[in-house]
């Protein structure tokens, strides 16, 4: 586990200045119930430099949650929850999840564990892009 976590660090951390990217490219794998999107940019001689991943929160991480709420409570939390998903950045995605525990916490304490779990899991703070999800430019580091 350390290994692989050093390794990780190793590729977050890496300049990628000496890169002139001239295109990127998004693609979405699925493993197992996990899906992932990873980026490669790709230099003006078409040399492929993976750039990052990430984790997003499934379906079934939402139906989680939900599971454990209200009727009634559902379709709101899953807006919620959809609205921080699309964030733009792992920060704001955090955030606004960190302000629906308390709402959680009040309707079901294993709605929040679920939330937490998921949270722990999503993985947004290791794609080493600064390029928001939706955005269409290369990021430069």
């Amino acid at each position: 586990m350390q290994a692989t976590a050093r390794k990780l660090a190793q590729f977050q951390q890496r300049s990628l200045e000496e890169y002139d990217l001239v295109a990127l490219f998004l693609d979405g794998k699925s493993f197992a119930d996990e899906q992932i999107i990873i980026a490669l940019g790709v230099t003006l001689d078409g040399q492929k430099i993976p750039l990052g991943f990430v984790q997003v929160a499934t379906e079934n991480e939402r139906k989680n949650v939900e599971s454990y709420l209200p009727r009634s409570e559902q379709s709101r939390i899953r807006r919620k929850m959809e609205a921080a998903y699309s964030k733009p950045t792992y920060e704001g995605a955090k955030k606004a999840l960190d302000a629906l525990k308390p709402e959680l916490e009040l309707m079901n304490q294993s709605a929040l564990s679920s939330l937490e779990e998921g949270m722990e899991e999503l993985t947004l703070d290791q794609c080493l892009t600064a390029t928001p999800m939706g955005s269409h430019g290369v990021a430069r580091h």
